[in-house]
């Protein structure tokens, strides 16, 4: 799946599940920080990932990835990886 369709999923999640604004779904903007994700959210978030794109980020990942950007750079890769 390319980069684009993920972020287009990530996107839509975010918005419908999370009611967050397209505006503020910037490729920089960290999931804690600038979108108020907090451990309940990064968890209810990984389950929807799971089931929109077959590749479920653990909380190590959300850490790692930090960003919009950085998550959708890593479910890229995830998905690479188990095809």
């Amino acid at each position: 799946m390319e980069r684009d369709a993920v972020m287009v999923r990530l996107r839509s999640i975010l918005e419908q599940h999370f009611g967050k604004s397209a505006a503020s779904l910037r490729p920089e903007a960290t999931l804690a920080g600038a979108l108020m994700l907090d451990s309940l959210d990064l968890m209810d978030l990984a389950s929807l990932l799971g089931r929109s794109l077959d590749v479920t980020p653990t909380v190590d990942d959300f850490r790692r990835a930090r960003s919009i950007e950085g998550l959708v750079a890593l479910l890229v890769e995830r998905r690479r990886q188990a095809a």
